[in-house]
């Protein structure tokens, strides 16, 4: 009986860290974009610019955040997978053999959601309690 409490205590607290883990950053689009839910590897093929159009056919247009945003680090490691230092090594890569640019950067929440709101074919994230009037929150799902 106590096994199967602290089992159960267990599973209790590691779903409570991964529900704090996905409340860092919202995923957010342009009111327009009828995407409503992305899974982890999309998203990641998206902000890695290895999958680039919608299903439309529109170019993706992904927007990232500083790496100084804690909304960074949380999509960093969450969404991508990669820490700081992989990934910039990634681009480094990639602008140096010609293949791709990294996502375009804006500075706060308030300019990628402004970015989103004025490109249909956007997609950024921002900061779990950021103000995200204008765009669409995406959900995030496995």
């Amino acid at each position: 009986m106590q096994i199967i409490l602290r089992t159960t205590a267990i599973l209790c607290l590691l779903a409570v860290a991964a529900t704090a883990a996905a409340a860092d950053f919202l995923v957010v689009v342009n009111e327009s974009n009828k995407t409503t839910n992305l899974a982890t590897k999309e998203l990641a093929a998206i902000f890695m610019k290895k999958k680039v159009q919608w299903s439309d056919g529109t170019k993706i247009m992904p927007a990232v955040l500083p790496d100084s945003n804690p909304a960074t680090a949380a999509f960093d490691k969450q969404a991508l997978n990669k820490a700081a230092n992989a990934l910039h090594a990634y681009w480094q890569q990639e602008i140096f053999s010609g293949r791709n640019t990294p996502p375009v950067e804006k500075a706060s929440d308030d300019e990628v959601v402004a970015y989103v709101q004025k490109n249909a074919s956007a997609i950024g994230y921002i900061g779990a309690n950021a103000a995200h009037a204008g765009v669409h929150v995406v959900t995030i799902t496995e």
